[in-house]
């Protein structure tokens, strides 16, 4: 139940509801018939889930087109990501975009983090966090980033993107408005699927602390482990 929300609520989430027509036609029908195992990296060690405050960096190099994803600090690690320890072969990866040496906030990214063997691919260090109670079958793990490209295409766009010579372009102007609409949108189009037929996506908590959700809490993770 846990692994099924993960890959089809929260992951799939991400690439149905920041993605665009490019992303859907590439991700959602192998996700959906589990062709494409993914994971939802947003979590980091030293920030919970305050979005806004993440320290992993989504940087565009105009030469080749390409963010390059990075874990600056230790507590920038991607932690408690279920799905990350085993099987996972891509994450949804939230990040700071950072294009012409300006920073425009957290975005969300869509980042190979393993081969078809299993193997973690060039750059990427994954790790287990270990045995959850009642759940010994869900392998939440962390996620360590040095320096991984990935094509410009690769940033899900619904929101805001960036040209080819790394101007970035969005319909709405305020960068907090911007952040709000993207994370609420994920949000809400979350509560709705319990409406919908078929695979619903495992809530997170929404006992939420003014912006920041009590996920950042270890007693809350150690209670529902429905951490992102």
């Amino acid at each position: 139940m846990v692994k099924a929300g993960v890959q089809w609520g929260l992951f799939g989430g991400a690439i149905e509801n920041l993605g665009t027509k490019r992303h859907h036609d590439k991700y959602v029908s192998p996700l959906i018939d589990l062709d494409l195992l993914g994971c939802f990296a947003m979590t980091e060690t030293g920030h919970g889930s305050d979005v806004q405050a993440l320290e992993t960096t989504a940087t565009f190099d105009p030469v080749t087109d390409e963010f390059v994803i990075h874990s600056p600090t230790a507590s920038a690690r991607k932690d408690y990501i279920g799905g990350a320890a085993q099987h996972a072969k891509v994450a949804a990866v939230f990040a700071q975009l950072v294009t012409n040496g300006e920073s425009y906030g957290v975005h969300c990214f869509v980042v190979p983090i393993r081969d078809a063997d299993g193997n973690d691919l060039p750059g990427v260090t994954t790790s287990d966090c270990g045995y959850k109670g009642g759940l010994p079958g869900v392998d939440n793990g962390r996620i360590v980033f040095d320096n991984v490209r990935v094509p410009r295409e690769n940033l899900l766009n619904r929101y805001a993107d960036v040209d080819a010579d790394g101007t970035y372009v969005s319909d709405i102007e305020s960068a907090s408005r911007r952040f709000f609409t993207m994370v609420g949108t994920w949000y809400e189009d979350e509560s709705r699927s319990a409406d919908r037929p078929g695979p619903r996506p495992v809530s997170p908590c929404r006992s939420r602390r003014g912006t920041r959700c009590c996920a950042a809490s270890s007693t809350h993770r150690a209670a529902t482990t429905r951490c992102f």
